[in-house]
């Protein structure tokens, strides 16, 4: 019953952050420039040109950007509005769903990017026609989804957990959202039971995860990112714990930033 009370509290501070952005013109106007410039990186790993572009041509990646990572579990608001007063343009990386947008958002789910879905415009910036149709349908019964990488700027973040900042602390940040395949997932695409180990081998855990970071670390150089904030507990729902993200992000980071 306790669950059950939680999850229906976050449906509505959810729903609460929807129906807020829908009626205040700064915001509606905000989630208009952000999709209009959302950009879709395809297989940003391979090749110097797999960027595609809603609404137009895709360009180069950029080289030799500086960008800082950071671990962050807790008070990610806070954590942007430092970066923010330092002027430095700040990206969080979103381990999104690979089926819907928002993932567990709507039915009031406690990981990372419903969070994130329920403390900003980040939700209805991933729910358009033209993510529906090329990134989200198409991973539909996926085992190897797309290493597509979702480039979404200038999310304005608008709580703080469940409490509303005034709108003179309002946070912008961008966002780079990519989906991580399910370690719950056996090979052949039958999943185990919540309860049981991964049965993914480390070799191909390691290197589907390495492929994803070092794809989502050149979408931040090439959108010329200072700082990238990562919750390494955003993975949990699909089977990663914390202490292997944050050994895979290092493992990157050495590799590639």
């Amino acid at each position: 019953m306790e669950n059950h009370e939680a999850s229906l509290r976050r449906i509505q501070v959810f729903e609460d952050t929807l129906q807020y952005c829908e009626r205040n013109i700064r915001l509606t106007q905000s989630i208009q420039r952000t999709r209009m410039q959302t950009k879709r990186y395809q297989n940003p790993v391979e090749g110097e040109r797999n960027l595609n572009q809603t609404g137009g041509i895709g360009k180069g990646y950029m080289q030799g950007a500086k960008l800082e990572v950071v671990f962050v579990k807790d008070r990610l608001i806070e954590g942007i509005k430092e970066y923010n007063a330092s002027n430095h343009k700040v990206g969080v990386v979103n381990f999104a769903s690979a089926m819907a947008p928002g993932g567990g958002a709507v039915r009031g789910n406690d990981d990372v990017e419903a969070e994130l879905c329920r403390c900003s415009t980040l939700y209805p910036c991933l729910n358009t026609e033209d993510l529906r149709e090329e990134y989200y349908e198409r991973n539909q019964g996926e085992v190897n989804l797309l290493d597509t990488c979702i480039y979404t700027p200038g999310i304005v973040g608008v709580k703080n957990g469940d409490e509303w900042l005034e709108p003179d602390a309002w946070v912008s940040f961008d966002v780079i959202s990519c989906s991580f395949f399910d370690l719950r997932l056996i090979m052949n695409g039958k999943t185990n039971s919540l309860d049981t180990e991964p049965v993914v081998d480390d070799f191909n855990w390691s290197e589907a995860v390495q492929r994803r970071l070092r794809g989502i670390f050149r979408v931040a150089k090439a959108e010329q990112m200072d700082v990238l904030l990562v919750n390494p507990d955003g993975c949990r729902q699909y089977g990663y714990s914390s202490d292997r993200m944050i050994f895979a992000v290092r493992k990157a980071v050495e590799e590639s930033v």
